[in-house]
This record gives structure tokens, sequence and C-alpha cells, in this order.
């Protein structure tokens, strides 16, 4: 899986040409890579896991590595993938954490297949519906002074994701660093251009205000470089309900803090098999919703960018 990876990467990506240098990396995952991880990856990570040790070994880091992630229950029966995915880092968090809706899962009934990744460090949390907020929002209450990651739960990762971030952090350690990232464009008139027509998965490693983390494929936030009010449940619900990456761009830019992403990613991460059934993606890019949230956002804290 790995191996396939790599040579994933490695074809230059051609998202910063817009929508058909997009389609173009779509069309490399969804007819090439993607089948050939579905034939591939569940089974070995299956047959490797029983060889696995039970319990983690984990070298305490101060601050603490916090892998942060949310799912719902048309992905539930998938998402041990992206988990187990996350637990063969060569990099090691101290806590892996998936927060799941108390009201989406009033009994606590999961499918093994989940439950039994406790063994090996997954820790399942209940908690209020706060939609995709729940990614990053109870894990930063909770470990205030650490640098939480956040991950998507339908997407592979190979074994160097979170490696890649630490280095980042290393490296700038003022930033926010994200392994994918798209620039902002504006107009003549320095109108800001709708998100579709933004230069993705750049590959820059150079700070900056105007690029967007997006936390699927892994965004570290270190603790303060957030604005105070990202906390503000009653705001980011009633304003950008399904998009906590916009979200968290407006409260990193209020604190004017960089984003910085490199070039190992340079393309979307591979999905996994049918977790796609329903996704946010269709209707915050394709129905230009994440342009309706980053909207209200601008006009509500009257951000400006330049």
């Amino acid at each position: 899986m790995n191996f396939l990876y790599r040579l994933y990467f490695k074809i230059p990506g051609f998202g910063r040409f817009g929508l058909i240098g997009k389609a173009f990396d779509r069309a490399l995952d969804i007819f090439i890579f993607r089948p050939l991880l579905e034939r591939i990856a569940p089974n070995q990570l299956k047959k490797e896991a029983r060889s696995h040790q039970q319990n983690r070994i984990v070298i305490p880091k101060n601050p603490k590595l916090i892998v942060s992630l949310t799912s719902f229950p048309a992905r539930i029966n998938e998402v041990w993938i992206s988990i187990e995915c996350l637990l063969r880092q060569t990099v090691k968090p101290d806590e892996l954490i998936i927060w799941l809706a108390e009201s989406q899962f009033p009994d606590h009934h999961l499918p093994s297949s989940i439950l039994n990744l406790q063994k090996r460090g997954l820790k399942i949390n209940f908690c209020e519906d706060i939609r995709s907020h729940k990614k990053y929002y109870y894990s930063m209450l909770s470990f205030p002074q650490d640098l939480v990651i956040t991950f998507d739960d339908d997407l592979y990762y190979d074994k160097y994701a979170i490696e890649n971030l630490v280095n980042l952090h290393k490296k700038f350690p003022g930033c926010i660093v994200s392994n994918r990232a798209h620039k902002m464009r504006f107009d003549q008139n320095g109108k800001l251009l709708p998100y579709a027509k933004w230069h993705h998965n750049v590959t820059t490693n150079e700070p900056s205000l105007n690029l967007l983390a997006t936390g699927g494929a892994g965004t570290l936030y270190p603790p303060s470089l957030l604005h105070a009010d990202v906390f503000d449940k009653k705001t980011f619900l009633e304003l950008s309900p399904n998009s906590d990456d916009v979200w968290l761009k407006i409260m990193s830019y209020r604190k004017k803090t960089k984003i910085v992403t490199n070039s190992r990613y340079n393309k979307d991460f591979i999905t996994v098999g049918f977790t796609q059934r329903e996704s946010l993606v269709s209707s915050n890019t394709g129905l230009g919703m994440k342009d309706v949230q980053l909207s209200n956002l601008i006009s509500h804290y009257d951000v400006s960018f330049k």
C-alpha cells in the first residue's frame, strides 16, 4: 500500500491548472489507484493487524501529539481502514481519538472492526453532535497545551503522514502545518475568487496567510495559534455548519497565523471504498456551499484577505 501511495504522489499534480487539472487528478485516483488500493489494502491491513502488538509502544512527547477525527453512521463500517492507517505511522501519536455524536449512536453500538482497535490504542469518545466540527473541537478543549492533528475518516494514509507534519512543525513552529493546502486566488480588483478557482494542492513550502489548510489529509494545530472564538459553537453552527476547515481558516487568519505545506503530497488523498456515499464534498464544493460559508464568516468578522 505504501509503495502504491509513493508512486501516486510521484506523479505531478495538476490541481494548479484549475478544474481541468483537478479532473485529471481525480481520474488518476478513481480509475487507477483507488481500484488498486481497494483490491490490496483492506485485506493487507486485516492480515497484518493480527501480527501487530496489542498495545502500541509510544514514547511520551512534550507537547503531546493528539490525533483527532470523527465519523457518522454512513461511514462507521469503513472507518477502521483510515484508523488502521493512522495506527501504523512512523511517528506514533500519544492519543488517537474518534469523536462520535451521542445522538447518532444512542446505544453506543459500533461494529467490531472499530471496537477491536481500542486494544491497539484507539479511544472512542461520545459527544454532542456539532457536525464536522467534532473533528477538532473536543480534542482542542481537552488538550489545550498540546498539538492536535486532524484527519478525515474516509481516506487512505501512507505511514509518513504524521511524520511529515511533525517535521514541518519543527521547521515552522509558529505556523499551522498541513499535508494538503489550497491557495486563495483574487481577481484583478482584489476580490476573492470562488473556491473552485483557487490553486488546489499547492506544493510551496512558503508560509502564507492566503493558504487554507484542509484538515482531512492531516493538519497540525499548535496551541494558541487560533483565535479564542474557535470554540464559539453558536456562531460556527449558524454560519459554517458543514465546513470546519473554513471556520478554522478564519480563526487562524484573525490571529495572523500563517499556513504552510510542502511537496510531499501533491494531490488529493485517495478515498476509501464506499465512504463517499454521503459526503460534504459535493455540497460544499460542487454546490458552492463552501463559498457561502466563507462569505458568511468574512462578513460576520469583517475579514479582509489581501
